[in-house]
């Protein structure tokens, strides 16, 4: 609530040092970051009243209060204006990596197809004997698929991704060096 009143303080000062939006190019209202200040000011505000009982969601936007620090500093401007024009690079580098992916995941279909499965025997000095599904279930074990597979390209996507991220990849691995 404080700050809320701090930031409505700003505003009303701002509105009457260069008015509200008729007043040329320095009005208020005709400055990017003033828009952006303005409409943390309204969700602030709404946030506080008992709209914000009724719609939840409401509350989601004080996360822009953060961007209020973006306003006032300008490296931090540049760094901002340098992120948006290096989305588009980025979304090509995804879309080619996705296709790199997609490529090798049809090809690990063809290869591990229905290769992960592991048996959870109630006699464990036999799991390392039950290779097979029948052998597994003939001695009273279940016979499971583990979380990470490349039974289809979706699975195989997922594998793929969460190998690229560089976490659990050694287990991923020695699945794919020691499967059936």
């Amino acid at each position: 609530m404080g700050t809320t009143i701090v930031f409505v303080f700003e505003a009303i000062l701002k509105i009457f040092a260069f008015g509200f939006l008729v007043n040329g190019n320095w009005s208020y209202l005709r400055q990017t970051w003033n828009q952006l200040d303005f409409l943390i000011i309204i969700f602030s505000l709404l946030s506080i009243g008992p709209v914000s009982e009724k719609f939840k969601t409401i509350k989601v936007f004080r996360i822009l209060r953060s961007m209020r620090l973006i306003s006032k500093n300008e490296q931090l401007k540049v760094a901002v204006r340098a992120l948006f024009y290096a989305i588009p690079n980025v979304a090509n580098i995804t879309i080619i990596m996705l296709l790199f992916f997609l490529i090798f995941g049809v090809i690990a279909v063809s290869y591990f197809k229905g290769k992960f499965f592991y048996c959870t025997s109630p006699h464990e000095d036999l799991e390392p004997f039950l290779r097979s599904k029948w052998d597994c279930l003939n001695s009273g074990g279940d016979w499971l698929n583990r979380f990470y597979t490349f039974d289809d390209s979706v699975s195989a996507l997922l594998v793929f991704f969460v190998t690229s991220t560089a976490a659990g990849w050694s287990d991923l691995m020695m699945l794919c060096a020691t499967s059936t």
